[in-house]
């Protein structure tokens, strides 16, 4: 099995949607699995980033306050901290995508991953001196913004293998009775 980061090099190459009339029913259906599930990591990793961007906001924002916080100070403001990041508006929601499920093992990848990138445990954070979560919250930014523009192309491929697969039902290509047969 491929790693994630293989699958989506290839997916995110400029050929990858060369001549989708050419390719078989199965080629694209196996093509929009390895997009779903590349998209679901990617969504997962823009999810965690989101939440440990605004962890370090917050105690960003609480440190120009002058308030002194302590591990057990951050964790009781988790929910709150986490829930103000939540609401969206209805707007951002427009052509969200269902939500697959990712192994375990994955998931706790990803988490490390995050952490790795944020140079530090969530624990850690109100230990950090202000000039590191600082850093810290830059890099998270920027890296937010790596994974929305790749998510943004990856959806754009997976679009366009829908469109073909309904073009082809729509033109009678495609037998729609199979459907029941092989999903």
């Amino acid at each position: 099995m491929l790693s994630d980061d293989t699958v989506l090099t290839q997916i995110l190459n400029s050929h990858y949607l060369d001549d989708l009339r050419a390719h078989s029913m199965s080629d694209l259906r196996s093509m929009r699995t390895n997009c779903d599930e590349v998209e679901c990591s990617l969504s997962f990793s823009r999810r965690l980033l989101h939440g440990r961007i605004d962890i370090v906001e917050d105690e960003l924002v609480r440190r120009t306050q002058g308030r002194v916080s302590t591990p057990s100070d951050l964790v009781a403001r988790l929910p709150k901290i986490l829930s103000d990041s939540v609401a969206t508006p209805p707007e951002s929601t427009q052509g969200s995508r269902m939500v697959r499920s990712m192994t375990t093992a994955v998931a706790q990848r990803h988490e490390e991953n995050v952490e790795d990138l944020l140079g530090l445990s969530t624990n850690d954070i109100s230990k950090t001196d202000e000039e590191s979560l600082k850093r810290a919250l830059a890099t998270m930014r920027d890296r937010e913004q790596e994974v929305s523009q790749r998510r943004k192309v990856l959806h754009q491929r997976l679009d366009a293998i829908q469109a073909e697969m309904a073009r082809r039902y729509r033109d009678g290509e495609a037998d729609v009775a199979s459907l029941l047969m092989t999903e």
